[in-house]
């Protein structure tokens, strides 16, 4: 199904992903197969429709810094002071993640990548 960019769509979007769909959905610098990182299953199968090494990390797109904190992370320090330079935009910042509860998505590295784009998806 392709969609128009319009709020409404958008809004069906939010929710098909919120369920663990998947889509393919264009950010400031690429189209990509997009899912929820705060769901497991989403991301298995962006995985498997990748066919991506399960040993290697994706980044992780974001709405604002303020998204950080659903992945237990803090803004602060030196991170902070390069995503208020560069987000939103094509910067990805790695973050520390340790948290087990999120090893689908660091894949034992205990880090994170994260991007806030520019484009409103």
């Amino acid at each position: 199904m392709i969609l128009k960019n319009t709020k409404q769509n958008r809004q069906l979007a939010a929710v098909i992903l919120k369920r663990g769909g998947v889509g393919v959905m264009p950010s400031d610098t690429l189209y990509g197969i997009m899912g929820s990182a705060l769901n497991p299953v989403a991301v298995k199968r962006i995985y498997k429709l990748r066919k991506r090494n399960i040993r290697k990390p994706f980044l992780v797109l974001i709405k604002s810094p303020s998204d950080l904190k659903k992945f237990g992370i803090a803004y602060r320090g030196d991170s902070k002071i390069v995503g208020n330079r560069f987000w939103p935009g094509g910067v990805t910042i790695i973050f520390p993640c340790p948290n087990k509860k999120f090893s689908y998505l660091h894949r034992g590295t205990n880090t994170v990548a994260f991007r806030v784009p520019k484009s409103k998806w």
